[in-house]
């Protein structure tokens, strides 16, 4: 029997999942929604969803909103909403190739919390996969002491979870170690706050850390970042310190002192080769914005990078995001000054701009960008918006800046149903990439319509 549906715009309406089916090439391959939001459809519920008691429940996806992808693409962590009252809507889905299981969820228990102890909801950041396929995270508590309701976890199992594959590592109230106070002879009281953030783990165990949050500390002494040794017993200690340590400044020249250090934006590659921390150091409003990596200014607001005639500016101080991987591979995206477009830098060279073909040959031309991430092969993915005429069709995601992968307006596979659905959102004038993309060794994977797509590791090469 042959089944017909009508095509449906797939977009923040939608807010879908999707994988490239078969792990083809991924320019020529099928895209395959992994989950949707249409409420008719087997794809809209969320696997293994509980009710109060912690019985199993049959419930919709009312969102998509956060996407984590293993470096290898063999694990994946997607962050949802039910449509359960708040108190039990926060969900984590874990999965591998087209299938999820349950991972947590608001009103269930916090495996390794005190008898009580419920998730109320998961950190704005939430975590970060390391090349073990080892996942850490934080999560806000209730039920319990609001002394202590801010939760650092690891999960080291695969893509079935069992409560014995977490460990609580950290939480609110925890002494952190080195952190410098103002007058310094108060130092050394100074705890986890309620909003420790930028949590990722390195290949030997080792967490890094954000906390704005500080606990018994001058406000001036906060933020800092922070790396955890592997161990029962260990402490988050400081690495570097609002108003206390300094960076090299941008090519080399001088110290900068740090003035503030931005919220979830301390991150390290899971070998350990490079990290990487956006903030402000102590200049002029106008270039205080600074990206960081291993301790030197690479790009900084107000001044042109390294090797090319952008100058970053404007919100977020002209840098917007970045991503960091293994190998010492980085990747930023932000504004250039004077809203005269964007930017996206792969280890310090300026990879496209507002006004770039999107690839060679195109005559099709950047006018912004959505998302730009790598893999750490030196693979990278940018999604954005062009000066393609045609609203439906002006929004696309490109590797390498030589081959274009989707284009919106392209089919979707939806519940084997080819053409189901079709990449977009319901207004055409808006981006079609809202949301998280990621790319691995192997696969890319977004939830902006969302996409996920794979190919072949040799297929990259």
């Amino acid at each position: 029997m042959n089944t017909i549906r009508k095509a449906t715009r797939l977009g923040a309406a939608a807010g879908i999942v999707i994988c490239a089916g078969g792990f083809a090439a991924l320019a020529d391959s099928e895209i395959v929604a992994i989950y949707t939001k249409i409420p008719t459809d087997p794809s809209s519920i969320v696997p293994g969803a509980l009710d109060e008691n912690g019985d199993p429940v049959v419930e919709n996806f009312r969102a998509l909103e956060r996407l984590f992808l293993s470096p290898d693409g063999s694990m994946w962590i997607v962050k949802g909403r039910t449509q359960q009252v708040s108190a039990l809507q926060n969900v984590m889905i874990i999965g591998s190739g087209d299938t999820g299981n349950w991972f947590a969820q608001s009103g269930q228990p916090i495996p390794g919390g005190a008898p009580g102890e419920i998730y109320n909801f998961f950190g704005s950041a939430i975590g970060q996969f390391n090349d073990n396929n080892e996942f850490a995270f934080t999560a806000r508590a209730t039920g319990g002491s609001n002394a202590v309701f801010q939760k650092v976890l690891v999960y080291t199992g695969g893509p079935v979870p069992d409560l014995s594959d977490f460990d609580l590592v950290a939480q609110m109230g925890d002494l952190y170690a080195g952190l410098v106070d103002n007058p310094p002879e108060n130092s050394g009281d100074e705890t986890i706050g309620n909003s420790i953030g930028s949590i990722h783990i390195l290949n030997d165990g080792t967490l890094g850390a954000h906390d704005p949050t500080i606990q018994n500390i001058s406000a001036l002494r906060r933020p800092a970042i922070f790396y955890r040794a592997p161990g029962e017993n260990e402490r988050f200690e400081m690495f570097h310190q609002n108003a206390v340590t300094t960076v090299t400044g941008l090519g080399g020249v001088g110290i900068e002192l740090w003035k503030n250090l931005s919220n979830n934006a301390f991150y390290t590659a899971p070998d350990g080769s490079v990290w990487v921390a956006k903030g402000q150091v102590d200049q002029p409003t106008s270039i205080d914005g600074v990206l960081v990596v291993d301790g030197e200014v690479v790009i900084q607001e107000g001044f042109p990078i390294p090797g090319s005639t952008v100058v970053p500016g404007g919100s977020f101080d002209g840098i917007t995001t970045f991503d960091v991987r293994s190998n010492g591979n980085w990747y930023a995206r932000g504004l250039i000054t004077g809203g005269a477009g964007s930017w996206a830098v792969h280890n310090g060279i300026v990879v496209a701009q507002t006004g770039d073909e999107i690839f060679p040959g195109a005559d099709e031309r950047w006018t912004t960008f959505q998302i730009f991430t790598g893999n750490a092969n030196g693979d990278w993915i940018l999604l954005g918006n062009t000066d393609n005429p045609d609203p439906a069709r002006d929004s696309v995601m490109v590797l390498n800046g030589e081959e274009l992968l989707v284009r919106e307006g392209d089919p979707v596979t939806v519940s084997g149903v080819k053409g189901a659905a079709f990449i977009g959102r319901g207004n055409l004038t808006a981006g079609a990439f809202t949301g998280d993309s990621a790319i691995s060794d192997t696969m890319a994977m977004s939830t902006s319509w969302p996409i996920c797509a794979a190919r072949p590791t040799e297929a990259w090469t």
